[in-house]
């Protein structure tokens, strides 16, 4: 899946069920890559800035699964009314459209775009 948002930002998400190492979850930057890997966080720079810019390995603490808990804060702010979710509503509203967005491109082989303005599926 391919995103590509107004800010000039894309987003790219690839999946590989052809062998078992699959692929790695990174975030690609101008002058660096960071991959994130088990517990550890992978700064990789690139060739042409390796003077600048050292590699860097990075063991984050443990973490449980945030699902419960955030399923936990979101009944709570229903529920009181003066909580704010975890997630800003207009981050996971974006999150939400672009997904579905996604899905429906893959299935209809065809490109979307939506437009912010109206809410709406132009093509």
């Amino acid at each position: 899946m391919m995103a590509e948002f107004p800010s000039g930002h894309v987003l790219v998400v690839v999946g590989s069920t052809a062998n078992e190492r699959g692929l790695e979850v990174m975030v690609r930057g101008h002058k660096a890559n960071m991959l994130l890997s088990g517990r550890n966080i992978v700064i990789q720079p690139e060739r042409v800035y390796a003077d600048e810019i050292e590699p860097l390995t990075v063991e984050a603490p443990p973490l449980s699964d945030p699902l419960p808990a955030h399923h936990r804060n979101f009944f709570e702010c229903i529920r009181d009314r003066t909580k704010t979710t975890n997630c800003p509503i207009d981050i996971a509203h974006k999150v939400m459209v672009t997904l579905p967005l996604a899905e429906l491109s893959y299935r209809e082989s065809k490109m979307k775009i939506f437009d912010p303005k109206t809410q709406r599926v132009i093509a």
